[in-house]
């Protein structure tokens, strides 16, 4: 469930899940984390991930990742 900023993370030790809102009213919701003053998306652009700046509303944390089948 979708919980305010004011309440993420600011350890910078855990990524997260972040969301944000454009001027034409869409969002980015990608992975991030709390980096000396402000939350970062991580954003994969080829091979290389991109840190991107944006001011999110909202986060949550990251689901479980699914179990290594044997």
């Amino acid at each position: 469930m979708w919980q305010p900023i004011e309440t993420a993370p600011k350890d910078g030790n855990c990524d997260i899940l972040l969301a944000a809102w454009e001027d034409d009213g869409s969002y980015w919701a990608a992975t991030g984390s709390w980096w000396i003053d402000r939350f970062f998306f991580f954003h994969c652009d080829g091979a290389d991930p991109i840190r991107l700046c944006f001011e999110p509303t909202h986060w949550m944390p990251l689901p479980e990742p699914p179990k290594e089948e044997l």
